[in-house]
């Protein structure tokens, strides 16, 4: 749990790979499969170091290792190389539009009130984690967009747990967060999982609004469960 709550915490479209491109002009680009791109950010010389200051100390707070940082600009960055406990490896991270309410001068004060959507887009590429006991997970995209907790006051406690500043929270407010939830889109590609005792895998999943435990719709292809 502690695991899954830093990535939530700290990072962690169409259904297109995309790529996160810097062009000549300074402009950073995403550049989807099929040759279209939007603008994420225009060539600036403007630098907010506090808010760059404040993602570096979040980061280094929960123990987080990675090789390096680049801020696309005043909400937006990406980590390559990240390293968790020396079991969790995501080879690239990029989170978009990062609230910069929760996030500029970093304190958990921050987070008793709710200050809109935590962030734009998440994109996790080539995630694997490895642990005793044979278990082995490996996804090849993670991409999460337009995400909102309504129950921010909640989540405070279970960062403050993640951070271990406090007890073991209780099962019942990690639902009530999980209940408010809200997302516009996720997509989840090249699935593995491997156990003691069984394996399963799907190549694409797709998820679309979900919404206070309410779910539009999902899509899966190639889905396959096996027991050992």
């Amino acid at each position: 749990m502690k695991k899954i709550l830093i990535i939530l915490v700290l990072f962690f479209t169409s259904s297109a790979i995309s790529e996160i491109v810097t062009l000549d002009d300074g402009r950073v680009i995403d550049l989807k499969a099929d040759g279209t791109f939007t603008v994420i950010s225009k060539k600036t010389n403007k630098i907010d170091n506090s808010f760059h200051d404040s993602i570096i100390f979040l980061l280094d707070l929960s123990g987080v290792s990675y090789e390096t940082i680049n801020f696309l600009d005043d909400s937006s960055f990406v980590l390559k190389n990240i390293n968790i406990e020396n079991s969790m490896q995501i080879e690239e991270l990029t989170l978009i539009g990062l609230n910069r309410e929760y996030f500029q001068n970093f304190n958990l004060k921050k987070f008793d009130t709710y200050k809109g959507k935590l962030f734009k887009t998440l994109s996790i590429k080539n995630y694997s984690l490895i642990e005793d006991g044979g278990f082995k997970n490996n996804i090849g995209l993670i991409e999460i967009n337009e995400f909102d907790i309504k129950k921010i006051h909640i989540l405070k406690k279970l960062i403050e747990s993640a951070l271990g500043k406090s007890n073991i929270p209780d099962v019942a407010d990690i639902l009530l967060v999980i209940d408010s939830f809200n997302l516009n889109k996720m997509i989840i590609n090249d699935f593995e999982l491997t156990d003691i005792d069984m394996n399963g895998h799907w190549s694409s999943l797709v998820v679309n609004n979900l919404k206070d435990s309410s779910l539009g719709n999902l899509y899966y292809t190639d889905l396959e469960y096996n027991d050992v």
